[in-house]
């Protein structure tokens, strides 16, 4: 085998600092990822990279956070909520140009993943309409109300204890992401 030259790369790690709240994003890059090994149930994923606009690196590049969605395409697929979200105006009953994303805008709420623990990230629950005019700073997650504490997921019918909360405090269970609701 040739030797070859691993370069170090600078930039990267930055997104495991993102707090949770509001960002306005970019889609960056989108990639067809296949079929994951882990939920091939979910059958073919898209790879999206949102950069985040007002959030830099130390190089001074847009943080970037990825998300992987189904290519599944209905009026109740994550596909469809983040066409709708970058301003397009899909139908749902006809076939969609993914490529038609690509350079899309809109807001992307972070939420963290499994607080607390070694595997902590934070990762995107949903996507909203960008809002101009609140450009800038992300809005801070609303914190765990007191009130809540041991009550079971948002979700209905679900029973399951409580794991993390939307940037909107509404609690949920691991399964279950704002998307759910």
């Amino acid at each position: 085998m040739p030797d070859i030259l691993i370069q170090p790369s600078t930039g990267t790690g930055a997104w495991a600092d993102v707090e949770a709240g509001s960002y306005d994003a970019v889609i960056d890059i989108m990639e067809d990822a296949g079929i994951s090994t882990m939920y091939p149930d979910d059958g073919p994923q898209l790879k999206i990279s949102f950069a985040l606009v007002s959030e830099l690196d130390e190089d001074g590049n847009p943080i970037i956070l990825n998300r992987w969605i189904s290519q599944k395409w209905s009026d109740k697929s994550n596909l469809f909520k983040l066409a709708v979200a970058c301003g397009l105006q899909p139908d749902a009953s006809l076939p969609f140009q993914v490529s038609t994303l690509e350079g899309g805008e809109c807001q992307i709420v972070v939420e963290i993943k499994n607080p607390g623990t070694d595997k902590q990230r934070p990762g995107i629950s949903t996507f909203l309409p960008r809002q101009k005019a609140k450009a800038g700073k992300p809005r801070p997650a609303a914190a765990k109300p007191a009130s809540e504490a041991g009550s079971t997921c948002a979700v209905e019918g679900c029973k399951a204890e409580v794991d993390k909360y939307t940037s909107r405090g509404t609690p949920l269970c691991a399964s279950h992401t704002a998307d759910d609701l």
